[in-house]
């Protein structure tokens, strides 16, 4: 929960100086806040980020250096993000949580009926591999077979997701594991790879509009439908 940045502060004058730092965002945190600098030398200054602190997935602050004997101040903006708070993880949770308890219901309200797509590439380069899923209605027969197909279901997301966010709709590209074996002879299968969702809010509610998986190397997972 916690990042942090290490800068210089260079005195290139003949006087000793001294200087103080300050935040204007709680999450934000000087080491040390305050301190003398002499002449032509240098100072560590570390601004750490608690992100257990943040109110909003993304946020900016500043932090203002001030140096009284030559009446100056320096700006230094600090930007943030923790995923965590982002509406898609909540998605990501539930879309987990759904696939592990093989809830069918909840599984698609995840998603938005209109304008729902499903893409994967087969995890082969090869075009004639890639498949789609088009209706929200179609994702409902697709999974509710592979539901009965598989027994125990083990999915995860296993990186920090990329979020380019913009008004009302994200673009999130994070991994993905998932293991499954099949009920009528018991083997295995297991995928990893990237997923792309673009989740969008519509009437203040957040849901995964559309997402394709590019599983790293083929796989029955996710490599053509039923």
């Amino acid at each position: 929960t916690e990042d942090s940045l290490t800068f210089q502060l260079i005195n290139n004058s003949h006087q000793d100086v001294r200087w103080t730092a300050t935040a204007d965002m709680r999450w934000i945190s000087i080491s040390p806040p305050d301190g003398g600098i002499d002449a032509w030398s240098e100072r560590k200054v570390t601004v750490k980020v608690n992100r257990a602190l943040l109110k909003d997935w993304r946020e900016t602050g500043a932090v203002t250096i001030d140096i009284p004997e030559y009446d100056e101040q320096k700006e230094v903006f600090v930007s943030t993000y923790d995923a965590r708070l982002h509406p898609s993880d909540a998605l990501f949770r539930k879309l987990s949580e759904a696939m592990a308890a093989k809830n069918l219901d909840a599984y698609l309200s995840v998603f938005w009926e209109e304008g729902y797509l499903f893409e994967s590439t087969g995890g082969t380069k090869d075009p004639r591999d890639d498949w789609q899923i088009t209706t929200l209605e179609r994702e409902k027969l697709y999974t509710n077979w592979f539901f009965q197909q598989y027994g125990d279901i083990r999915f995860k997301f296993t990186s920090v997701p990329d979020i380019d966010h913009r008004g009302s709709e994200a673009k999130v590209t994070v991994r993905y594991h998932i293991q499954v074996a099949r009920l009528a002879d018991k083997k295995e299968f297991e995928s990893e790879g990237e997923l792309e969702f673009v989740v969008e809010k519509r009437n203040s509610e957040w849901r995964i509009r559309t997402w394709k998986a590019n599983p790293d190397k083929r796989s029955e997972i996710f490599y053509k439908g039923f």
